[in-house]
């Protein structure tokens, strides 16, 4: 078994930090009358997505401690999907009620900063949400608009108690 890979940012070298990935879930199905926005479930493109989009970065930093996940059906998937794609890896999954599309960037930011000052160097926090919250909160905690198509990323290091943006699937050609 393949030991899982850490992340090559030159920027965390040596640095006393923790990370935080930020995903918004993978495509999914049209909204439809009479069925929940949080029953909507991810396409076969989107799930497809998610495993190439995974693929490529995961092969640059390791598995979070935690991988929290909005309980909508879609963002639960993709995090599965996300928690699948770590190679020796097993993060402890928890369902988060306050990262809802409607979430608030300031609220959820409170509950971030106290499971991160829990981990140490090397350990990683990661989560899965939707639009609008995703790009609301990278810009609340990092001050950048981050560009956020379905299985988009951000990874962020947290240290003495503030969020740096590191790189983001935008960055990407």
């Amino acid at each position: 078994m393949r030991a899982p890979k850490r992340c090559s940012t030159a920027a965390l070298a040596g640095a006393e930090v923790a990370r935080l990935l930020v995903v918004r879930h993978g495509p999914a199905e049209d909204p439809r009358p009479g069925r929940a926005d949080g029953d909507r479930s991810l396409t076969d493109e989107g799930r497809a997505r998610c495993r190439t989009v995974f693929q490529g970065l995961l092969a640059r930093i390791s598995c979070p401690r935690i991988l929290l996940a909005s309980p909508y059906l879609r963002a639960q998937q993709t995090a599965g999907l996300l928690a699948k794609a770590w190679v020796g890896g097993n993060p402890e999954m928890e369902s988060w009620p306050e990262l809802v599309p409607s979430g608030s960037a300031p609220l959820v930011e409170m509950a971030l900063r106290a499971r991160l000052e829990g981990l140490s160097r090397d350990e990683g926090l990661a989560l899965v949400t939707h639009q609008p919250l995703v790009s609301d909160l990278v810009s609340h905690l990092a001050g950048h608009q981050v560009a956020f198509p379905p299985a988009g990323w951000a990874l962020l290091a947290y240290e003495r108690g503030g969020f740096r943006l590191l790189e983001s699937s935008g960055d990407r050609p």
